[in-house]
């Protein structure tokens, strides 16, 4: 756990494109509180540059007129204010994004010593670039012709832009043309931290409780280290996440030390049998506890991808609760929502009737997840393998060795699998009762734990398709 947090971070996730003007936001408080979450978090809505984009921010310090009520919101944020009273009154805390390594490249004109610059390949039709180099000197630059003719493509040394290359493909490389890359390494440094203490405080002066560190890992250690050491001067309890989706061991390490609550973690990801899932999640801990979950504003959507399968929806969630010490659920995931969710095209019109509903099971999942110590912390993973590769069998322990759990599952979407485990107390072993607890996850009870123990040793059960059982004991 945090050591500033007393629960673990249950968090729903509002997405402005989607839910609209800041007023509708309001509306949704009951329903997140109704199912058990802790924490809002609320993707960028500062006001964006020409692209639309969320995360193409051209001024931090206004509300875009897509969600204020007003011109004058857009700069009082008064509806913002009230929605943050209205949660904390609720119980619920709010998490902004805090995007400091790129702006709007719209917004350049307003500090353009800031910005890094490269030599990078421009379309000449549409202006978009196509290829960045990171080489100081042109001469050292050389460019595919036959790729990249000159007719068609001019080198220039402009704005710098993010991008991403594809670990598995190199030549495969995402260059966000509407963004413009915050240089940190520069003379300006003062100016721009200084910007950014200014951004943080206002935030905090709001009432806002945290921050979600968008891309984390492109920037150095030290600039988070004093935002950071700075945001909890203001408030002690101010909770910061690490974005860290497609980092390495090198930008992890980067960020140890930093001050960082939580990284992200990519379970979301695993398939139930390579070792990496499980690897990471030792290696990363030592660093800082995860957030983990079933899709995000980035993935497609799980009720899409699965074929309106409510019971896939709820593994999905329940696994990553059980994974990491936080958890996060975008909005409509509740309702089986197929739409993906896009920073430029989402629409509230988007929004779709309700394909089903498994917000009662959600908030079970919750209710579990604050009741059951092993499910609040990050803990420790034992990965065993069993000799049907469609069956996982997966151990998670509290730090302090006093609770485990057991999970069986079925990763096979369309069979049923037979599992036997000899000597289930050989793997549970305080030598305390054994409780089965997949029951109360479909089911509305509050009781924390099922009333009769677990008593046979031999555990023998044909699995349907992605069924699962979960055990747990505790030392006491």
């Amino acid at each position: 756990m945090s050591q500033n947090q007393s629960s673990p971070p249950i968090i729903y996730n509002i997405f402005p494109r989607l839910a609209g003007p800041i007023p509708n936001w309001n509306n949704l408080i009951p329903h997140v509180k109704s199912m058990g979450f802790s924490w809002i978090y609320i993707n960028p809505f500062n006001k964006f540059g020409f692209s639309g984009s969320l995360y193409a921010i051209h001024d931090y310090f206004q509300i875009d007129p897509l969600f204020a009520v007003d011109e004058e919101d857009g700069k009082t944020w008064n509806s913002f204010r009230k929605f943050v009273t209205e949660a904390h009154a609720q119980g619920l805390m709010v998490m902004l994004d805090l995007v400091i390594n790129h702006t709007a490249i719209d917004a350049v004109e307003s500090h353009p010593q800031w910005y890094a610059h490269k030599w990078m390949l421009f379309e000449i039709e549409t202006g978009n670039p196509v290829q960045i180099f990171e080489s100081v000197l042109k001469a050292d630059i050389r460019v595919d012709e036959k790729r990249y003719p000159s007719e068609r493509f001019e080198l220039r040394y402009d704005v710098a832009r993010p991008y991403a290359k594809n670990p598995g493909n190199t030549n495969d490389v995402q260059i966000w043309g509407d963004l413009a890359e915050i240089q940190f390494d520069s003379p300006y440094l003062s100016e721009i931290m200084a910007f950014l203490k200014n951004y943080m405080k206002f935030c905090l002066d709001l009432g806002v409780d945290g921050f979600r560190c968008d891309a984390a890992y492109q920037v150095e250690g030290e600039i988070w280290k004093n935002l950071i050491e700075f945001g909890k001067e203001v408030n002690s309890d101010v909770l910061f996440w690490a974005e860290t989706l497609g980092a390495g061991y090198e930008q992890h390490l980067n960020l140890k030390g930093c001050g960082f609550d939580y990284f992200a973690n990519s379970a979301k990801w695993w398939d139930y049998t390579a070792p990496w899932c499980v690897e990471q999640h030792k290696l990363y801990g030592e660093f800082a506890p995860s957030i983990g979950f079933p899709e995000s504003h980035d993935t497609p959507r799980l009720a899409l991808e699965s074929g309106n399968r409510q019971d896939i929806l709820v593994f999905k969630y329940f696994f990553a609760t059980f994974f990491s010490e936080g958890v996060l659920m975008p909005m409509g995931y509740e309702h089986g929502a197929r739409n993906k969710l896009h920073v430029v095209e989402t629409t509230p019109s988007d929004q779709e009737p309700i394909n089903f509903d498994i917000s009662p099971i959600i908030a079970q999942i919750n209710r579990l997840k604050q009741n059951y110590p092993v499910m609040r912390e990050e803990g420790h993973l034992v990965h065993y393998p069993y000799q049907n590769s469609n069956i996982l069998v997966l151990k998670k322990e509290t730090q302090d060795g006093s609770n485990h759990a057991l999970l069986i599952y079925n990763k096979d979407w369309s069979k049923v699998h037979e599992v036997i485990i000899e000597d289930i107390y050989s793997l549970l072993n305080y030598g305390t009762p054994i409780y089965d607890i997949s029951a109360l996850i479909n089911s509305n009870s509050a009781s924390k734990k099922p009333k009769k123990p677990y008593t046979v040793n031999k555990f023998y059960k044909n699995l349907i398709p992605n069924e699962f059982i979960l055990f747990t004991q505790s030392m006491e």
